[in-house]
């Protein structure tokens, strides 16, 4: 299926020229397919209202995303991830996990706007993101947590130093890239 790009582009909002894209290719379907079409229909209205609520309050909004997204990622972490053996949900360790995005979430905020604002070009914008912003954040991430789950000062220095090397690498080899193609492609809420 070939998808055509709509002729007003410019003039409307990227989510939008996606959804018109998605509901031709739907239209052009068998019948069965297009049974899918009050889904979509729904989705749209769901996105709208996100992106509504984006708009209006855009760090609030980012905040309840961030909490329902680190609540369901720790939960899949532990239920199907390598530490999968536990039998009981760990909800203090989402607590800490929750505490963090409570207070790292404001501050990706505000950087992310503050590259967008201040540094014209893509490339560049990531490799600040990568090589100044990301060290420091996700050191300061595991010393929260140590901090969080009890160990002393110098505990939680020696597990940053253990394990920041390490997670900087994989860091890189995942966000390197995706964080290119976000920084081109979603465009940004304040």
């Amino acid at each position: 299926v070939t998808v055509a790009v709509h002729p007003d582009v410019e003039s409307r909002t990227h989510r939008e020229c996606v959804a018109q894209q998605v509901f031709s290719v739907v239209n052009s379907l068998p019948p069965l397919a297009q049974s899918l079409r009050p889904m979509l229909r729904s989705l749209r209205h769901c996105l709208d209202r996100y992106d509504q609520a984006l708009r209006s309050r855009p760090l609030r909004t980012k905040l309840c995303t961030g909490l329902c997204l680190t609540t369901a990622g720790d939960y899949t972490a532990q239920t199907f991830g390598a530490w999968g053996a536990q039998k009981q949900w760990d909800t203090e360790r989402t607590g800490r996990q929750l505490c963090w995005t409570l207070c790292g979430l404001p501050t990706m905020h505000f950087w992310y706007n503050l590259l967008q604002a201040r540094v014209p070009s893509p490339a560049v914008r990531v490799l600040l993101d990568q090589l100044v912003y990301s060290p420091p954040i996700i050191a300061s991430y595991f010393c929260f947590l140590g901090l969080a789950r009890g160990q002393d000062w110098g505990e939680a220095r020696r597990e940053v130093g253990t394990k920041l090397g390490p997670t900087m690498l994989v860091n890189w080899a995942v966000w390197f890239p995706a964080q290119a193609l976000n920084m081109t492609v979603v465009p940004l809420r304040d």
